[in-house]
């Protein structure tokens, strides 16, 4: 479980730091150095919880992803008064798997 708290708080912490996301939010559209920037964050968020843990780098990787994706979802729409859209969903799922890939990473360094 500490793991999972790590993951997800340096996923955050790299978030915030490496993008202006209330701008890109403000203007309805994601671009791409936000999107590499949430794919970065999510990876490597995983990577440092897998690699505290040393097994399932894949489900515990791809659990902090998602956990990642759906709370910048529910962030975008508490903040910006967005509706649940596709958007949302492409962005859940990017985050799952690039959770996924960094936690394999992890495991296996």
């Amino acid at each position: 479980m500490t793991a999972v708290f790590f993951g997800i708080v340096s996923t955050c912490a790299l978030t915030v730091c490496t993008t202006a996301m209330s701008a890109a939010f403000a203007t309805h559209r994601a671009t791409p150095v936000v999107w590499a920037s949430i794919v970065l964050s999510a990876a490597i968020g995983a990577f440092v919880a897998a690699r505290l843990t040393k097994r399932k780098g894949w489900l515990l990787g791809g659990t902090i992803g998602l956990v990642f994706g759906a709370l910048l979802c529910v962030l975008g729409m508490t903040a910006y008064a967005h509706d649940a859209s596709l958007h949302m969903v492409v962005l859940c799922a990017v985050t799952s798997v690039s959770g996924s890939i960094g936690g394999m990473i992890g495991v296996s360094v």
